[in-house]
């Protein structure tokens, strides 16, 4: 959706580009267990609603792992101690 809305630049089609990255970076799928969907939909705090941003921090929570992020207020709601993350532009 990014790509489409020119905010992401694929200079191949993104389903290859996702395979070129799983192969270099060795990321893995993560299913959204019922655990998760709970989680993110009960976050403790103030979050936005954003359904994705949630169900990220909540996969974070549940593997007790950081988010790799610039977004603002995922990087405030980590500020305020509910979840791992790390700045991308720093």
């Amino acid at each position: 959706m990014l790509g489409d809305k020119g905010r992401l630049a694929f200079d191949m089609p993104v389903a290859e580009w996702v395979e070129r990255a799983r192969a270099v970076l060795r990321f893995v799928d993560m299913p959204v267990s019922g655990a998760i969907a709970r989680d993110a939909g009960s976050l403790p705090g103030g979050i936005h609603g954003d359904p994705c941003d949630r169900i990220m921090i909540a996969t974070a929570r549940a593997l007790r792992c950081p988010l790799i992020t610039t977004d603002g207020p995922v990087l405030a709601y980590a500020a305020a101690g509910h979840v791992q993350a790390i700045d991308a532009c720093r």
